[in-house]
């Protein structure tokens, strides 16, 4: 993965990413176990994903309830 990116497999912190604007640079499913979420790195970014890890980010609960409805279902179409 190019250092440019920031690539999780934790379906929770993608779509918190993606219910705070984040974009969805790609996903990888080549693995039939796991997907690999992909997003532009930057330092606000990063900051995103460390307030996730500690209980810090701010997400509406619909939004969110919403993203990962719609992630999932990106997931096993194809």
């Amino acid at each position: 993965m190019n250092n440019n990116y920031f690539q999780t497999y934790d379906l929770g912190l993608a779509s918190a990413l993606i219910a705070n604007d984040y974009e969805l640079i790609g996903m990888d499913k080549n693995n039939p176990k796991k997907v690999a979420f992909s997003f532009e790195k930057n330092s606000v970014l990063e900051r995103s994903v460390n307030e996730y890890w500690h209980g810090h980010l701010l997400i509406d609960a619909r939004t969110l309830f919403e993203t990962q409805k719609m992630l999932k279902n990106r997931i096993y179409s194809d």
